[in-house]
């Protein structure tokens, strides 16, 4: 079977986007920022090619793969890797962007 395509909703990149600024800001460098995005990209790859590797939520069409202080939450079907949520579990989960 061919690797699924891994599609972003808009939410998600935008808290990928603001986790990866704010990193950038407070260390006055973009290194580690950097290696987050090569890592998420990693673990989206690792989503794509194992996607029952996440563990089920609430809502049994959504997984959350945890990342260090992150989590991953994503749909899936035989064709498709959405990525819903990067949510850093050290926030307040009122902050969220898009609550579910």
């Amino acid at each position: 079977m061919a690797e699924r395509t891994i599609t972003w909703a808009r939410n998600a990149s935008i808290e990928l986007r603001s986790i990866l600024e704010f990193y950038a800001e407070r260390n006055q460098s973009t290194t580690y920022s950097q290696w987050l995005l090569r890592e998420m990209n990693y673990r989206a790859s690792l989503i794509a090619h194992f996607p029952k590797i996440g563990r089920v939520t609430d809502r049994k069409d959504i997984r959350i793969f945890p990342f260090q202080h992150y989590g991953i939450l994503y749909k899936f079907s035989e064709s498709k890797i959405h990525i819903l949520s990067v949510w850093d579990f050290r926030r307040n989960p009122d902050d969220r962007i898009d609550k579910r």
